[in-house]
């Protein structure tokens, strides 16, 4: 039996059990709460799993082993740090989120900063376009993989695969997705230990590896000892630029805010977030080894210098048994799919709970809110999927662009939110917009920017405007009523009616 039919039929077996569970799903869902959060049930491992499914992507099994592969050691403390950072603050405020009994990011800030329409719109408007670009980074990451190990073209994989996510999430809702996240995060952690154990069996350990690539020299690296230098490939400010936009995305993606609101409770949300980081930090270090290793392996192979996207692929494609390039190719397939979903469910929330339902028809019924979600699922994902298939952009940086833009647009609004009292709705979208079009501007004219600041990262101007214009603005603008501090603040509400008093 040849190679391809081997991976084809072990995708096959895996596509059917993603549409069965999504069928299951599909039993299940009775009501809006179902669809959207899941009936507020799921537990802590189930959680945990749904977590890392959710976080790790096509950056991370194509994108961040072909980084290891080009730049060495320099791509372990921007993600460690940032990584750190976010996920600590995620387990926070998803304890928060999931203790307000909000559906959605949208739900929060137009109650947190007292006004349903403006904010709504705005928010909306934001979080839609950054979860088109963060889909398109996902169905370019599904295009690579089936084309290079399939023989399938891009275009055809990017459609065939994206139909595939869209109907199970559109059959079963969060249900759905909760448990085909367990299945495949499963399926790729059991995938990254492989791939990390095969490249210790043919390059040995990180000192072995270290003497090989020593004197390793690329156009994308041309510093000799660049790959043991942590910041001699990228830079001391790149790597801070790219920790610092992760960080301030983590906990500020929508789709981790409704998964926190999926949780029994604040604890289990909260723990869910902490046993998830646990062991994607674990995924994340087998990956990294894998990506270093595989330049000892392969040395610099013309072709995977030039897209170093494709290094896990060429490995497959030339080194792997049949069957175990077949488990590693669903298990890719699994690690993007997983992503992908959540950020589907999530686009629909925003059209049908956060416009239809509270700005357009309040009075819809649940199966009308259902409908138009699914219906919001498969625009969006046919938006991605389309942008995908123009393959204009690097998946590397497109994904850290769309990170950027959830940090600069969300993160101080969500933090400022719950610890300062005095934040209000003119500052808040002041800051989202000022931080979303300062972000898209400093990418737009990177070139220009560097020059001009000396080399600071395009994603900090986004994130300062932010901040100085949340305060100042609100400093400016009168106090929010009372009904905000009573429910976000209500201890310091009643010290000031004891001192008023």
């Amino acid at each position: 039996m040849s190679r391809e039919v081997i991976m084809w039929l072990m995708m096959g077996v895996y596509a059917a059990i993603i549409i069965v569970i999504g069928w299951l799903g599909y039993k299940r869902t009775k009501s809006r709460d179902d669809f959207f959060v899941a009936g507020r049930s799921v537990g802590l491992f189930a959680g945990a799993a749904a977590f890392g499914s959710a976080f790790v992507s096509a950056s991370s099994m194509l994108a961040f082993t072909g980084f290891a592969y080009v730049y060495g050691w320099s791509i372990f403390p921007a993600r460690l740090l940032a990584f750190g950072v976010g996920w600590s603050v995620l387990m926070i405020v998803g304890g928060w989120f999931r203790q307000l009994g909000k559906v959605s990011l949208i739900d929060f800030l137009t109650s947190r900063y007292y006004d349903g329409k403006v904010v709504r719109v705005w928010a909306a408007i934001a979080i839609l376009s950054i979860q088109v670009v963060s889909l398109v980074v996902q169905f370019m990451g599904i295009g690579k993989v089936f084309n290079q190990i399939t023989g399938l073209s891009y275009a055809a994989s990017v459609v065939i695969v994206g139909i595939l996510v869209i109907l199970y999430v559109c059959m079963g809702g969060m249900k759905a997705v909760v448990w085909t996240d367990v299945f495949q995060y499963i399926i790729f952690f059991a995938a990254a230990c492989t791939i990390a154990m095969f490249c210790y069996a043919n390059a040995g350990w990180v000192d072995s590896i270290n003497s090989i690539i020593a004197g390793v020299v690329s156009p994308k690296n041309p510093v000799p000892g660049g790959m043991l230098n942590w910041n001699a490939g990228l830079g001391a400010w790149t790597i801070i630029g790219l920790a610092v936009s992760v960080a301030t995305q983590i906990p500020s993606t929508p789709n981790y805010i409704q998964l926190a609101s999926s949780t029994k409770d604040p604890r289990t949300s909260r723990l869910m977030f902490a046993l998830g980081s646990l062991l994607t930090t674990g995924f994340y270090v087998a990956l990294f080894y894998s990506g270093i290793a595989s330049r000892a392996i392969i040395g610099g192979v013309p072709s995977v210098i030039a897209d170093p996207d494709t290094v896990m692929l060429y490995m497959l494609r030339n080194l792997f048994p049949p069957v175990l390039a077949g488990f590693v190719l669903s298990a890719m397939a699994a690690a993007i799919m997983s992503t992908v979903d959540v950020v589907l469910l999530s686009a629909g929330t925003t059209l049908s709970h956060d416009i239809y339902s509270n700005l357009i028809n309040p009075n819809a019924t649940e199966s009308q809110s259902i409908k138009v979600a699914t219906i919001g699922t498969m625009v969006v994902g046919g938006l991605a999927i389309l942008g995908a298939a123009g393959r204009l952009f690097d998946m590397f940086w497109l994904g850290t662009f769309s990170a950027a833009l959830y940090g600069a647009s969300f993160f101080f609004p969500i933090i400022l939110g719950f610890c300062w009292p005095r934040a209000t709705k003119e500052g808040m979208i002041a800051s989202s917009v000022g931080g979303w079009a300062v972000t898209v501007l400093a990418t737009v004219f990177k070139q220009q920017w560097l020059a001009m600041s000396g080399g600071i990262p395009e994603y900090f101007p986004g994130l300062a405007v932010a901040i100085v214009l949340l305060v100042a603005v609100s400093l400016l603008t009168p106090e929010p009523p009372e009904r905000v501090l009573k429910e976000f603040f209500p201890q310091k509400l009643s010290r000031r009616n004891v001192a008023s008093a």
